[in-house]
């Protein structure tokens, strides 16, 4: 149980710190120079048409970069991409660039389990972030079974991809 006299902030963050999610990189501009950051509030909305969302800061920079950009990248990372989400989460200036291409107007992550290109569709303020709503324009899925990169509890997992026999059936 969380302590009571934590400020309500902080225990709705330790709260959703319980709900595991997986890690991706956003792109847009340049694969020389992108501008990139981490996100873990990457959500498929719907399937016709492909629509992805994401959760970006009202106050920080890739907001404006990706209303300027015509399309974006939505890159999934692998487990062993950790350095790749420390950097682009702010952490890791130091840390080595990764190696981008240019697809269809979007720098793509190269080794990442799964790139979604896209194109801005919507977007809705919500407190002190912004919805943005991608159209999938083109996809990518790594021909390789890598673990997946899973942030869960305040800290980085790998998850691998072996479901349970009972299990193993596909949400509705």
């Amino acid at each position: 149980m969380q302590p009571a006299d934590l400020p309500p902030d902080r225990r709705f963050r330790l709260c959703m710190s319980r709900y595991a999610t997986g890690v991706s990189v956003l792109a847009c501009g340049d694969a020389a120079a992108p501008a990139a950051m981490t996100a873990n509030s990457l959500t498929s909305v719907s399937l016709e048409p492909p629509l992805i969302l994401f959760c970006v800061r009202n106050e920080g920079r890739f907001l404006g970069e990706v209303q300027r950009h015509p399309s974006f990248s939505v890159n999934v990372l692998n487990a062993d991409q950790i350095t790749v989400s420390q950097r682009y989460a702010g952490r890791g200036d130091a840390m080595p660039a990764p190696d981008w291409q240019q697809l269809h107007g979007a720098p793509v992550l190269e080794g990442a389990q799964a790139n979604l290109v896209c194109r801005l569709h919507a977007q809705h303020r919500a407190g002190d972030h912004t919805i943005v709503i991608g159209e999938v324009l083109h996809t990518l899925q790594a021909t390789h079974d890598d673990a997946a990169l899973v942030f869960f509890g305040g800290s980085y997992h790998r998850l691998h991809s072996q479901p349970t026999p009972e299990h193993s059936t596909p949400c509705a």
